[in-house]
């Protein structure tokens, strides 16, 4: 697939890292903060519309973009198809559920269906039988402890750059989120290695940096570790300092050092969904 194709991959996932990350990590239900999520889904929306044409014009022999009878047949005879539609109604009723001020439960609940949707647009769909299904699980489990984590830092570098919360406020917030980021790196670890093996097979292990896929697999998992170091300083050094320190500067670097190197991998995962991982 050629560089845009990538880019509006990078681009569907960006969007649900910021959609989730309003409706999970950002403690008000404000009117700013609904009118918010339901642009992101909005703009999902857009995005899985794109990607669907895109889809269609790509298997059509016709020069056409808008191959509606390809489109047609995607949408009804795959399961693609049949997972791009669920993710567009899920994000239909996010963007309804937010702007008539329902609770953010049931947002939240529509939010996850459509993330967890995308598990049929890459991979995840590509083991059959019984152990198809367990494949799919274990990559939308990934999906979510993944965007999950890089919304909570979204959402927690919004609130220490724009908002007016103390820091012993961001400090408590960050303190909160340790339970559930140590819940997301044990998933994404776990799913991880699930999802390589799925994917790759434990007989390409040895030859694993001969292909491309490897190579840039390998260079995601460098990326992950250094997430990893850095939400460690968070933890254990920078959240602490926060209790007795006023000044917000070191945790901002701090998360958006982390939420670089998390669209980073975001970048790379959307690569790897177009790549046959045999080359």
């Amino acid at each position: 697939m050629e560089p845009a194709g990538i880019a509006l991959r990078l681009l569907v996932y960006l969007d649900s890292v910021l959609m989730l990350g309003m409706l999970l990590f950002v403690a008000s239900w404000t009117r700013q903060v609904r009118l918010a999520t339901a642009v992101f889904a909005a703009v999902g929306i857009v995005l899985t519309t794109v990607t669907m044409l895109r889809l269609a014009a790509s298997f059509s022999d016709r020069a056409a973009f808008f191959d509606i009878p390809m489109l047609q047949m995607l949408l009804t005879e795959t399961a693609m198809g049949w997972a791009a539609i669920a993710r567009l109604a899920a994000l239909l009723a996010v963007a309804v559920l937010a702007l008539t001020s329902a609770k953010r439960f049931y947002t939240i609940l529509f939010a996850v269906i459509a993330v967890v949707s995308l598990s049929w647009n890459g991979h995840g769909a590509m083991t059959d039988d019984a152990l198809g299904w367990l494949h799919l699980s274990g990559n939308a489990l990934h999906l979510l402890a993944g965007l999950g984590w890089i919304g909570a830092l979204a959402a927690f570098l919004w609130a220490a750059a724009l908002s007016k919360e103390s820091s012993h406020d961001l400090a408590v917030s960050l303190e909160r989120f340790a339970g559930v980021g140590t819940v997301f790196v044990a998933v994404l670890l776990a799913t991880g290695i699930a999802n390589t093996l799925f994917i790759v097979g434990s007989n390409a292990l040895p030859t694993l940096l001969e292909t491309t896929y490897g190579r840039l697999l390998v260079t995601k998992i460098g990326l992950f570790a250094a997430m990893l170091a850095a939400a460690a300083a968070n933890r254990f050094w920078l959240t602490p300092r926060m209790i007795t320190s006023p000044s917000l500067g070191a945790v901002r670097t701090s998360l958006g050092a982390e939420l670089i190197l998390g669209i980073a991998v975001l970048a790379i995962v959307a690569w790897l969904g177009t790549l046959d991982p045999v080359q």
